[in-house]
């Protein structure tokens, strides 16, 4: 069907989604030189007009020329939230509203998630179990970009003070933003061009910094890097990989990697598994130093557990090699406080591939510490 007539008007669909009634929600912008337009309307499956959809669709925002919005589900398709930059006062702000299923929003106006100094843009959102995140490139200084978040309740109050995710020098942008419990935010950092180093400096490198609900940061200020390669790695993105032996969430981060660039630039996608920990085994104490238990069962047809006790909060490395030396897997773990916690493997690679039985080596890394052994697979 044709949700709108474009004639003369080019329309770009912003977003999609189905709501609780069936009906599937599209968002478009009339792509007005300078006035555009945010509309949505509801159709069916069939690709009629749904039944709460109306001819021409629904106003969203039609102020300061609105575009590049992003949505989350609420309450299994009853509503969603959503954010989108518009031009005011020549500089880009974030704005949000709630539309609901029958076609009404929650807001006549939408409501201002930051109208700071500059532009605000390149949006980001994920919704947790108790409010919605929303990241963004901050360019409030006026000299470089850093990476800003808010906090909003589910129904659109502002929640706190901006996050500061990273407000270091140089250039901060693309964040890419996954929820688990913790909302995991990663992004390209232009410290790679200053970073000591004359072989790894160059380029951007890959940051990542952990979030709390109750907007706590994570990690040390200015976040963790992920990767710090040569020339550029940039455009991360996460995916979700599989899930471990407790049913929590592995997500996989995957980049464009320029680390094989010579004298032509070489563009490459590299991946690394990440996984949070919140539960642990003994939360009642708080060990003294880092340890690594044996790995058990040893041999094993499935699944291979380790324990590990981590006294600071801090990301670990998780990596595993064949008896050749090749790297099969690799995975970061996202501590949320110190403790003792299980980490497992299930004989596949990074992509979730079987590999074929025989030894394995393993390497556990966190700051200053390493442990590693080896474990034999038989299908």
């Amino acid at each position: 069907m044709q949700i709108v007539d474009g004639f003369w008007i080019d329309n770009y669909v912003e977003a999609t989604m189905v709501m609780q009634n069936g009906n599937i929600m599209v968002i478009w912008v009339e792509d007005v030189a300078q006035s555009g337009t945010l509309r949505y309307n509801f159709i069916t499956t069939d690709g009629e007009l749904g039944s709460n959809g109306v001819q021409g669709g629904y106003i969203l925002d039609n102020t300061g020329d609105p575009e590049k919005l992003e949505l989350v589900e609420l309450n299994n398709g009853d509503a969603a939230i959503v954010a989108w930059e518009e031009l005011r006062n020549f500089s880009k702000d974030i704005y949000v509203n709630k539309i609901y299923q029958d076609g009404t929003l929650e807001s006549n106006t939408g409501v201002a998630v930051t109208s700071a100094d500059n532009d605000q843009s390149n949006i980001i959102i994920e919704k947790g179990y108790e409010n919605i995140f929303v990241v963004w490139e901050d360019f409030e200084n006026g000299v470089d970009f850093n990476i800003t978040g808010q906090f909003i309740s589910f129904d659109l109050d502002l929640i706190g003070d901006p996050i500061l995710v990273c407000h270091e020098d140089l250039f901060q942008g693309s964040p890419a933003m996954v929820y688990d419990g913790l909302y995991i935010v990663a992004w390209e950092d232009e410290r790679g061009f200053d970073n000591g180093d004359p072989v790894l400096s160059g380029g951007f490198d890959i940051y990542l910094q952990g979030v709390t609900e109750s907007g706590e940061l994570l990690y040390q200020e200015g976040g963790v890097p992920i990767v710090s390669e040569y020339h550029n790695q940039s455009s991360p993105q996460f995916e979700l990989l599989s899930f471990d032996i407790n049913m929590n969430p592995v997500w996989l981060l995957h980049w464009v990697d320029m680390r094989s660039s010579g004298k032509a630039d070489l563009k490459n996608l590299y991946a690394q598994g990440l996984e949070s920990i919140g539960a642990g085994i003994d939360d009642e104490v708080v060990p003294s130093e880092f340890k690594v238990s044996s790995a058990y069962p040893n041999p094993f047809n499935s699944t291979v557990v380790l324990d590990i006790e981590i006294a600071e909060v801090e990301p670990v490395s998780f990596s595993i090699t064949n008896i050749l030396g090749q790297l099969v897997y690799q995975q970061i773990l996202l501590p949320t406080h110190a403790g003792k916690f299980q980490i497992s493997w299930n004989g596949k690679d990074l992509l979730q591939k079987e590999l074929p039985s025989g030894i394995y080596i393993y390497t556990i890394k966190s700051s200053g510490n390493i442990a590693s052994g080896k474990f034999t697979y038989l299908k």
